[in-house]
């Protein structure tokens, strides 16, 4: 099972990686992976791009309403305990981060 939660955290952040590379290029420079913190709407990713999370969805032309929104990595589905958590998502942007 927790392999299954990893490849669907690590394919959910390829996707909001991907549409961060393309919309504000240089984006990993300013992400700081020892603070992230993916329950934080200022420390997540998109408060670290763009000062809050709130702000980052807007940028990005992305409804906090929009059915898809966890495609992204950007936000947790995971209520039930039964999906992918903040801990995946902060673990998957933080390989994401390794990389470059």
């Amino acid at each position: 099972m927790a392999t299954r939660v990893t490849e669907e955290a690590d394919r959910r952040v390829a996707v909001g990686e991907r549409l961060l590379d393309q919309r504000v290029p240089g984006w990993r420079r300013v992400v700081d992976g020892d603070a992230l913190d993916l329950a934080s709407c200022e420390r997540c990713v998109l408060g670290q791009v763009f000062g809050d999370y709130e702000r980052g969805l807007i940028a990005l032309g992305i409804s906090e309403e929009d059915e898809v929104i966890e495609m992204y990595g950007f936000n947790a589905d995971d209520e039930d305990g039964s999906s992918v958590s903040y801990r995946s998502l902060r673990a998957a942007w933080r390989r994401v981060l390794r990389r470059r």
